[in-house]
């Protein structure tokens, strides 16, 4: 790699902060979380499953 490409990387990346980044990211995704859970109403119940021994259709005679 070029020498002034090398200069050029290092001086774009020299303001980064790693762990200030993440700390950000999981302060909006927090928010996030917050303003999606905040907004959803009441939770539906469960639907009912049919039991082992509840069939939906008739017994057939076999032939």
């Amino acid at each position: 790699m070029k020498k002034a490409v090398k200069t050029k990387l290092a001086r774009e990346n020299k303001p980064l902060n790693p762990a200030a980044i993440q700390r950000q990211l999981q302060h909006l995704a927090s928010e996030l979380l917050t303003l999606t859970t905040a907004k959803q109403g009441a939770k539906n119940q469960p639907a009912l499953r049919a039991l082992s021994n509840d069939s939906t259709k008739k017994p057939k005679r076999a032939s």
